[in-house]
């Protein structure tokens, strides 16, 4: 399988919520997520912990919970993805190192 590449749609990021702990495992092979929680485990090495890095490009860190966040779907035209050059966040702001859209409003 050396030469295999994954299909995007084999590219999943899985996040792992156990209820017995305060922390979640996040499995992924998407690049920017990628270099987003290595960024986030130099600031903060306690927090955002590097459990696993597999083959091309995948990585399971382990995070605090507190950055985990589902929203509701916002609609009209002032949309955090709706405004030019803005993407949505991926992780909930709840707490100082969690992170928020790529130019840091919510």
């Amino acid at each position: 399988m050396s030469g295999y590449k994954l299909t995007l749609a084999e590219q999943e990021t899985i996040i792992l919520w156990d209820n017995g702990t305060d922390t979640a495992e996040v499995y992924t092979h998407d690049a920017r997520l990628t270099g987003k929680l290595r960024e986030l485990s130099q600031r903060s090495p306690e927090d955002y912990v590097l459990e696993r890095s597999g083959p091309g490009r995948c990585v399971t860190y382990r995070i605090p919970k507190r950055c985990v966040g589902i929203r509701p779907v916002q609609r009209g035209a002032q949309t955090a993805a709706g405004r030019k050059g803005e993407r949505p966040a991926i992780f909930e702001e709840g707490g100082a190192e969690c992170l928020t859209s790529r130019n840091g409003t919510r």
